[in-house]
């Protein structure tokens, strides 16, 4: 079965059962349970599984970049963030 990384969202804008498993925090216990019942129902392979987990980990460091560089530019005196 091919997996696409970037099914996170589904086409419906809900977010979909990896992004419920790789962030249980954000999603009710239920939820979360019924995505890993789902994930396990399906036959996704090691490939497209470490796919996944690359792609996740790729954009949770992109977005900390981000946010670091949004902090120091708010926090250096030498910059007016004033509009």
């Amino acid at each position: 079965m091919y997996l696409r990384a970037s099914t996170r969202i589904s086409a419906m804008g809900k977010p979909g059962v990896i992004l419920m498993t790789r962030r249980p925090d954000e999603y009710q216990l239920k939820a979360v349970e019924a995505a890993n019942l789902r994930l396990s129902e399906r036959n996704i392979a090691n490939e497209d599984q470490v796919a996944v987990q690359t792609f996740y980990e790729e954009s949770d460091r992109s977005a900390n970049r981000k946010a670091e560089r949004i902090d120091q530019l708010v926090l250096d005196p030498d910059i007016d963030c004033r509009i």
